[in-house]
């Protein structure tokens, strides 16, 4: 059985929110080409609508600017006095001349086109689960012709790799190896699982695999390339939670409108408005070291200023000496090398940062941009856990081998756009230390509170308090593609699609057929054969 050419693999990987898909995989494999929200509308005629999307409109690089409202317009409504308004807000904010210069307006990654409400909009995938398979159906004829940019009547020369959320069931599969079968008509066709490819892109056989979504964050332990269902766990906190929770903040906070000094009105701050903030390089999630760091700066400031004050004895002696024009002439010198020198300072340093949202405009937002993941990192009821302890539930599930559970604990892979937050990562790792691993003579922090009735810790724990708690966060050196300086719109936070297409590439080069299910075999065996060949 002959091999496919590379540039007609397909990949393809599943989402609540978006779908991505590359077609063609090259040499060095890249990231996905095309991103589209998942979502069908329907017409008074009952037909399903996908909006005016072209393949150029649903890559992230480009974000196409919305018309305002009549609400945005009423509020960039501006007075008459607006300049002078604006002058006077200016100074009360302290901002000088550089300001241009030194505090640039931020531009969200997130693109306001794809919020617009479709007529009648249904999400055929919610929270991971296919709710609509009429609708997905339709969603995946459309979105198959704008991955080949042509008809979906010509297509049967693309093998396609779909990537699934670990607990899509039997049906689900069998359903989907249907349509791509008899609607697609496809030559070959195999199904990933996202949290096993993510692994696979790091290029380890074990850990455990943090896949935060919109609505949803899967945790996946996996040992010896094997996923082990029944300790996988699912909590209803993702992306949306942070968006949900930082809405809330603004609203209590006001950002301020650039243009006229004034506050949003509370009902104008929508959901949104806090996705573009959350999806901006303003926003970043401090670690607790770095707040302390911060305190502490601020009191070194205190003392050098007190020093300064100190100084003024010392001018007192520079007069009487007669050396008065040399030290100002040495004064001024300093003062211009100060300046030269001045650098952008780090955004944790910035009380107030400025970001452009559609369709309101400039508007200047505060330290609220820093808790957009209260809710995912602490217990927000007492019907539910947090993330940090459904890391917890995870690793000491029963069907986890006791003697191997610092195999999840020492290879943490945290994926998914939910957690493309500037310090997520880091953040979430630091909760994970803080409350679960022994350092030193310091015992975790369920030890010393003693015993949780939620999730049933104890002092003396079935599972062993592990030594080191270590996040993979490196791709090997050989996907130059997906480096953080390779000017390319990869992220790492899509390791799935990365391991799904190193997996495709691999699978479809095959001669005899032992990971996808060809058109021969479906015809033969129906949907189930797909089973056989995971």
């Amino acid at each position: 059985m002959p091999s496919f050419r590379d540039d007609h693999i397909v990949v393809i990987q599943v989402g609540s929110l978006y779908h991505r898909a590359v077609l063609g995989l090259g040499e060095s494999i890249g990231p996905p080409t095309v991103r589209v929200r998942t979502r069908v509308g329907k017409n008074e005629e009952g037909d399903y609508i996908f909006g005016n999307q072209k393949e150029e409109d649903v890559k992230q690089e480009e974000s196409p600017k919305e018309e305002g409202s009549k609400q945005s317009e009423q509020i960039l409504e501006k007075p008459e006095s607006q300049d002078q308004d604006s002058s006077n807000y200016k100074n009360e904010l302290g901002e000088d001349n550089q300001k241009d210069e030194f505090s640039p307006s931020f531009q969200s990654e997130c693109n306001a086109e794809d919020w617009k409400p479709l007529p009648n909009e249904i999400q055929p995938i919610q929270k991971g689960c296919v709710v609509d398979w009429d609708a997905l159906r339709a969603f995946w004829k459309h979105f198959y012709s704008i991955i080949l940019n042509t008809s979906t009547e010509a297509i049967s020369q693309y093998p396609i790799c779909l990537l699934i959320p670990t607990y899509w069931s039997s049906y689900d599969r069998e359903v989907a190896t249907q349509f791509f079968f008899e609607e697609l008509r496809v030559p070959a066709f195999t199904i990933g699982y996202e949290s096993l490819m993510g692994l696979y892109a790091i290029g380890v056989l074990h850990g455990l695999v943090i896949d935060v979504g919109f609505e949803k964050t899967d945790i996946t332990p996996i040992l010896d390339g094997q996923i082990l269902f029944p300790a996988t766990q699912q909590i209803p906190l993702g992306g949306r939670s942070m968006t949900l929770h930082m809405q809330k903040l603004m609203q209590e906070s006001l950002p301020t409108l650039q243009a006229t000094g004034k506050h949003v009105d509370p009902e104008h701050i929508t959901e949104l408005l806090a996705e573009q903030v959350k999806c901006s390089e303003i926003t970043q999630i401090m670690r607790e070291e770095q707040d302390a760091s911060k305190e502490k700066s601020k009191r070194e400031d205190e003392s050098n200023t007190n020093k300064d004050d100190e100084g003024v004895e010392d001018i007192g002696k520079i007069v009487a000496t007669g050396q008065t024009r040399a030290y100002l002439a040495r004064k001024e010198e300093e003062r211009k090398g100060n300046n030269s020198q001045r650098k952008i300072p780090e955004n944790s340093e910035v009380e107030f940062q400025t970001i452009n949202l559609s369709p309101i405009g400039d508007c200047i937002v505060g330290r609220e941009r820093f808790k957009a993941c209260q809710e995912l990192f602490h217990r927000p009821s007492n019907h539910s856990v947090s993330l940090p302890e459904a890391v917890y539930l995870t690793i000491k599930h029963n069907s986890v081998d006791y003697n191997r559970r610092n195999d999840l604990w020492e290879n943490i892979i945290v994926m998914g756009c939910g957690s493309r937050v500037r310090g997520f990562r880091e953040a979430l790792v630091q909760q994970l230390q803080f409350k679960y691993q022994l350092t030193g003579k310091l015992e975790p922090y369920y030890v010393a509170q003693g015993t949780d009735s939620l999730i049933g810790m104890t002092t003396n724990p079935p599972t062993p308090y592990p030594p080191l708690i270590n996040p993979c966060k490196t791709l090997p050196d050989y996907f130059p593609s997906w480096k953080p300086d390779a000017n390319t719109n990869a992220m790492f936070e899509e390791l799935a699609f990365l391991g799904g297409s190193i997996v495709a590439k691999t699978s479809f080069n095959e001669s005899v057929a032992s990971h996808y299910v060809t058109f021969d075999e479906y015809v033969q065996s129906g949907p189930t054969e797909i089973h056989s060949k995971q």
